[in-house]
């Protein structure tokens, strides 16, 4: 492993503990000590046209709204996708900012295919995009070689292993990283998005 990049999710995981009310002062504090810390991505919230945008919220019904509510330096601007919940498809790619964030795409494996267009799609239009398949325990080992085939046929910026529910022991969590390491395009990043359910997630994060 060449290098590893830290992604801090605060200000959109940490929106399910407020309803991703920070308040925007919260919002800029954690933006700038996150990128003093010099973090490498911030994952600032969540883009749904189920949402209105409003201040010091990190919910996002667009880039514009987005934009105006958020400066960065150093660090890099990601905001989630839900594919299931979400048709911003043509807003993405029609309507492009000066300031892009990284899109991370996350969706459960009964979308896979649909999903990987979208994500195609939006490579296409020069955007740069996470894959992030939600709970990778429901993949058989075979399900998740063929994804990542098909990631490396999209070139997408990463592609992440979501253990969602911290279903996954390190033993079981190795076998997939195995899988990307051995199998995935060089240009495409390993992302690892852990949950700590069973009290294994800095476990697993330690052993790969």
């Amino acid at each position: 492993m060449s290098k590893v990049f830290l992604l801090d999710s605060t200000l959109r995981d940490g929106g399910y503990c407020n309803n991703w009310n920070f308040g925007t002062k919260i919002i800029n504090q954690i933006t700038t000590n996150l990128n003093n810390a010099g973090v490498d991505y911030i994952e600032s919230g969540i883009l749904s046209q189920q949402y209105t945008s409003k201040s010091g919220c990190t919910l996002y019904n667009s880039l514009f709204d987005f934009q105006e509510i958020q400066l960065f330096s150093t660090s890099t601007p990601v905001l989630l996708m839900d594919y299931h919940k979400n048709n911003l498809l043509n807003l993405l790619c029609h309507n492009k900012v000066s300031m892009t964030p990284v899109i991370r795409l996350a969706f459960y494996k009964d979308d896979v295919n649909e999903a990987l267009d979208y994500v195609h799609n939006l490579v296409e239009f020069g955007y740069s995009v996470f894959v992030h398949p939600m709970a990778i325990h429901c993949y058989s080992l075979h399900d998740f070689r063929q994804l990542t085939e098909q990631v490396n046929m999209i070139k997408p910026s990463a592609l992440y292993l979501v253990d969602s529910f911290g279903a996954l022991m390190p033993d079981e969590l190795l076998k997939y990283v195995l899988i990307v390491e051995e199998g995935l395009d060089i240009n495409v990043k390993i992302g690892i998005h852990l949950h700590n359910n069973m009290q294994q997630a800095f476990y697993c994060a330690t052993e790969i």
